[in-house]
């Protein structure tokens, strides 16, 4: 059994799709943008080269659409 863990911890893709539902799922405790999320996307865009928003319809992604 704990060998089965290690093989999908060690998946490249496993270990974004959980980093991923940290981040959404941290939305409903702490609300929009809080650090846990945002720390969610720098990892996944450090992992896989895609710059993401897990909260689309933010304050900081309304800004960011508007000056970019």
């Amino acid at each position: 059994m704990l060998d089965k863990i290690l093989v999908i911890l060690t998946n490249k893709c496993a270990i974004v799709i959980l980093i991923a539902l940290i981040g959404i799922s941290s939305v409903f405790f702490f609300g929009d943008d809080n650090p846990i999320e945002e720390i969610s996307e720098e990892i996944i865009k450090e992992e896989t080269g895609i710059d993401i928003d897990l909260t689309p319809h933010s304050r900081e992604s309304i800004i960011n659409n508007e000056t970019g």
